[in-house]
């Protein structure tokens, strides 16, 4: 009974996120070219040949948008865990929508200034990237305030490569594990002094004993 009610919860959670990512891509979209419109004439209200494209065509484009990112799955994505490929195929897939809203919008209503198709495309896809880097951003700093004092494991890593790249990141956005990474020891000494996901890379493993202490390391 407990397991089901954690589970509906997480549903409600997921459903929730969901459509807040709608309504701020909305609220992007809508945003962006009216920014750019405005701006366009000097921050003032702009023609109304203008205006009215935009007020005409602007809604219907947005949940267009919204239900192709749907169709695509963009709102399943987990944005605390997203990787670069994520957020490159959101920049294409909002790049892509602006060049169609630049083709039907002059089709329909006629020509709009030039910076309103360069400055839209520009700002579509900033305004949608910048906020889901923020949701990122956030949910990090809550996750690392929230636990990271409950980790009592101090843990050093051997070898700074792919694998150990990955093991940092996922000890360290995991809730579960109560290990912190302290330092990391590789071979390389074109690596020695440098940081891996913010964490110093000490030395070789000559430097293996030295650091055991320095950082009471106790998992290794």
């Amino acid at each position: 009974m407990e397991i089901t009610k954690k589970t509906d919860k997480k549903n409600l959670n997921q459903i929730q996120r969901t459509f807040l990512m709608m309504f701020c891509d909305c609220v992007a979209i809508h945003f962006a070219y009216f920014l750019v419109l405005w701006a366009r004439f000097e921050f003032k209200v702009p023609p109304a040949q203008y205006f009215n494209a935009y007020a005409y065509f602007i809604t219907p484009y947005a949940v267009a948008v919204i239900l192709l990112f749907w169709f695509l799955r963009l709102y399943k994505n987990i944005w605390k865990y997203a990787s670069f490929s994520e957020f490159v195929w959101i920049f294409v897939v909002s790049f892509g929508t602006s060049v169609l809203h630049i083709i039907l919008i002059t089709i329909i209503f006629g020509r709009m200034p030039m910076t309103y198709y360069i400055g839209g495309v520009f700002f579509q896809a900033s305004f949608m990237l910048s906020y889901r880097l923020t949701f990122r951003f956030i949910a990090f700093v809550r996750h690392n305030f929230k636990h990271e004092n409950k980790k009592t494991n101090s843990v050093m890593i051997i070898g700074a490569g792919e694998a150990g790249h990955t093991i940092i990141k996922e000890m360290s956005m995991s809730a579960k594990m109560q290990e912190k990474v302290c330092c990391v020891i590789d071979d390389d000494p074109i690596k020695w002094n440098c940081l891996i996901n913010n964490i110093p890379i000490v030395g070789g493993r000559n430097a293996i004993a030295e650091n055991v202490k320095k950082y009471k390391i106790n998992k290794i």
